[in-house]
């Protein structure tokens, strides 16, 4: 048994992550041990499907780039340095498989159509690499430079586990990331997955 603390982030981004856990960190003390990222993310098409699950093996931050132009005057992101955060294979243990979800309409799935939406199979759970940073990704080209650049076999994009990275330095909690795809990042955003994808990623908890 685990003694848990739920934490809702107001606003997105690593410096809002940092916030939370800065906090968290200040009530609980010695007793905070692990730290559970749940919520929306992009997913790779290649890879996954919209409300499939992606949990952190290992979390990379594309901050530390040049973003410039190259010769040909193109766009261009060079990687200057690669900072990770590893799940251990202990809280990895708990989400190599995915909870026993319905095949379709589960009871515990909000049934508001306006806002959720309805499940036609079972959603897959990835475990891989998540790259994450300051930026929301909504642009093809340049999502496929992060993964060109800095993770070629990720299997998401998101904002908030780069907010981690200097609580897990200073205090080597345990930290796992899970998210849901609600889009791809290839300028198609919109909202209409991610009240879902935010249930579906938290009932993996």
């Amino acid at each position: 048994a685990f003694n848990a603390a739920v934490q809702l982030m107001v606003n997105q981004g690593p410096s809002s992550a940092q916030d939370v856990v800065t906090i968290a960190a200040d009530c609980f003390g010695n007793s905070l041990n692990a730290i559970f990222v749940v919520g929306i993310a992009c997913g790779v098409e290649s890879k996954t499907n919209y409300l499939d699950v992606l949990v952190s093996k290992n979390v990379s931050f594309y901050n530390a780039a040049w973003y410039g132009t190259a010769e040909n005057g193109e766009y261009s992101i060079t990687n200057r340095a690669t900072a990770n955060i590893p799940t251990s294979s202990f809280l990895l243990q708990y989400f190599n498989q995915p909870p026993d979800w319905p095949t379709e309409n589960p009871n515990w799935l909000i049934e508001n159509t306006n806002t959720v939406k309805r499940l036609t199979a079972k959603p897959k759970v990835h475990v891989g690499n998540i790259l994450s940073g300051d930026y929301l990704v909504d642009n093809k080209d340049f999502k496929e430079q992060l993964l060109e650049k800095f993770s070629p076999e990720a299997i998401g994009i998101e904002m908030e586990g780069a907010g981690l990275y200097h609580e897990y330095r200073s205090h080597n909690y345990e930290i796992l990331v899970i998210k849901a795809v609600c889009d791809f990042g290839d300028g198609k955003k919109n909202k209409e997955y991610q009240p879902t994808a935010a249930l579906l990623a938290a009932e993996c908890l």
